[in-house]
């Protein structure tokens, strides 16, 4: 067996091809045990770090694309937020001088319209959505996990860390993950490395 630390900066996906090209045979299991039959594999070392070569150039590609796509769309996605707002403000100010509303309906008010604000907000991002019901498939109650095993879980390697930390800190705010520290590499504000869902 042979050492090759490259072949854990490739997502599973590239660890297949670079499999395939080799001749090599693989059994379902986690990216640990890939690498490991990969690299007790009779394929010289040579030939393994070319194809890492070859599969992180690919890779480092897609994810420039990726990137300009998901700056386009969040530039989108900022506007359309920006619109909402000044349509709320507009709605709130035509309700304001058309009706005599007390203090506590105003208050009352502000807040219906905050939660239809957020609300049109989740249907125009849903995939936040999806990350959240996705993470709470994986956690179950009192389950726990850290994040540097999180983001190697195959159904959210294609998921930006942006929206990944944004489902997160909402399940956090609703009181259904709780973060510490932990014992994580990544981590999330610099303090969030492990998971516990408590409900």
């Amino acid at each position: 067996m042979f050492k090759i630390p490259n072949l854990n900066s490739l997502t599973i996906p590239y660890l297949k091809k670079i499999a395939e090209e080799c001749d090599i045979v693989l059994n379902k299991g986690k990216k640990a045990d890939i690498i490991r039959i990969i690299s007790n594999s009779n394929i010289s070392k040579d030939i393994i770090d070319n194809l890492v070569k070859k599969y992180l150039k690919e890779k480092q590609s897609i994810g420039a694309d990726k990137k300009k796509k998901r700056d386009h769309n969040y530039l989108v996605l900022e506007q359309k937020f920006y619109q909402l707002e000044k349509k709320v403000d507009f709605l709130y100010s035509i309700i304001k001088q058309k009706y005599k509303i007390f203090p506590e309906e105003q208050i009352q008010l502000e807040n219906n319209l905050k939660e239809d604000n957020f609300k049109i907000s989740e249907d125009i991002d849903p995939s936040i959505k999806k990350i959240k019901d996705l993470i709470l498939e994986i956690l179950k109650p009192r389950d726990s996990i850290t994040i540097d095993n999180l983001i190697q879980i195959k159904e959210l390697q294609d998921i930006s860390l942006s929206q990944l930390k944004k489902a997160i800190k909402d399940l956090i705010e609703m009181n259904i993950l709780y973060a510490t520290n932990g014992k994580s590499i990544q981590k999330i504000d610099g303090n969030i490395g492990k998971l516990i869902r408590i409900h």
